[in-house]
């Protein structure tokens, strides 16, 4: 998280599933967003604090 304005686009709670290029979350200006179809959220931050990671993304092993 390099923002104080860091927020998830929905509230997450983990293993939900996005597609190529959905828009995750916004950390400031930027935008965070699935690089990968089936893109899975894990771990989603509770809590917004600067400098920790807010979410780990994974990708489906083929």
């Amino acid at each position: 998280i390099q923002s104080e304005d860091f927020r998830f686009v929905r509230p997450l709670i983990g293993f939900e599933t996005f597609a190529k290029g959905e828009l995750i979350a916004h950390n400031g200006a930027d935008d965070i967003r699935a690089p990968c179809d089936d893109c899975t959220v894990f771990m989603p931050a509770q809590k917004a604090i600067l400098g920790r990671e807010a979410v780990y993304l994974t990708r489906p092993m083929l």
